[in-house]
């Protein structure tokens, strides 16, 4: 196995661990908006400024989507494939399943602060690379019978890094993200 390939599994090991043991626990991140006014994935545009606004408002909506299924664990909830895809994807259901197998749902929603970092390539971006501080001591693991704390750690603010590209039906979807500690940012 490559140096890359073992450092991606360990990169998404770690990601299933922080989604499962603590960023959906006692923290955890998403948009602060009601489904109402959540984004909706947005079509292919070139302008700086408008790719950037495409590729966070797939960010944000995968969050705002994540945080709606963890209501209930639901793993299935469709919307989730609206703003994600590949690795990013099977990380959040993976998640959700395990909460759900655990009798586990997740309670309020994170805050974002997200900012684009690059895009590429630059005459045509295809790819941009998100970087968040995301605070989650108001999205909170609890026990769906008792709904009391699956954890007394009461949250914090974590850097998040993603990758959000243009896909096949020309929409923007985040393809992968990895969680770090709390504290990390």
């Amino acid at each position: 196995m490559s140096q890359d390939a073992s450092r991606t599994g360990v990169i998404r090991g770690l990601v299933v661990i922080a989604l499962s043991g603590c960023l959906l626990g006692s923290a955890g991140c998403t948009a602060e908006q009601s489904p109402e006014a959540r984004p909706t994935s947005t079509a292919v545009t070139t302008s700086p400024d408008a790719t950037a606004e495409d590729a966070l408002t797939a960010y944000k909506g995968m969050w705002e989507t994540m945080a709606e299924a963890a209501e209930t664990s639901d793993w299935t909830a469709p919307d989730l494939a609206v703003f994600a895809t590949g690795a990013a994807l099977n990380t959040l259901t993976t998640s959700l399943q395990t909460d759900f197998d655990r009798g586990v749902v997740t309670t309020g929603r994170p805050v974002l602060e997200p900012r684009v970092t690059s895009a590429e390539p630059q005459n045509d971006p295809q790819l941009a690379r998100i970087s968040d501080c995301g605070q989650s001591d108001e999205w909170i693991k609890v026990h769906r019978d008792t709904r009391q704390p699956v954890d007394a750690n009461p949250g914090g603010r974590r850097r998040i890094a993603a990758v959000v590209e243009v896909q096949p039906d020309g929409r923007w979807r985040v393809s992968d993200f990895a969680v770090q500690a709390i504290g990390s940012c």
